[in-house]
């Protein structure tokens, strides 16, 4: 077991990373992308979905 092992720390934003990286070392803006792709994939899946089921309760 390897007790002193180096973490990345959090780096400040830069022009590798612009709005820099969490504790593990990963990149905030791709994290942030991605949950940005599966928020709006669920959102419009359901908005299509709501907007079906308003027009069949219309007609």
């Amino acid at each position: 077991m390897v007790l002193d092992a180096q973490m990345p720390h959090p780096a400040a934003p830069s022009f590798a990373h612009p709005l820099g990286t969490d504790q593990v070392g990963r990149d905030v803006l791709a994290r942030l992308l991605y949950a940005l792709r599966i928020s709006l994939i669920f959102g419009m899946g359901l908005s299509l979905i709501g907007s079906i089921l308003g027009c069949l309760q219309s007609y």
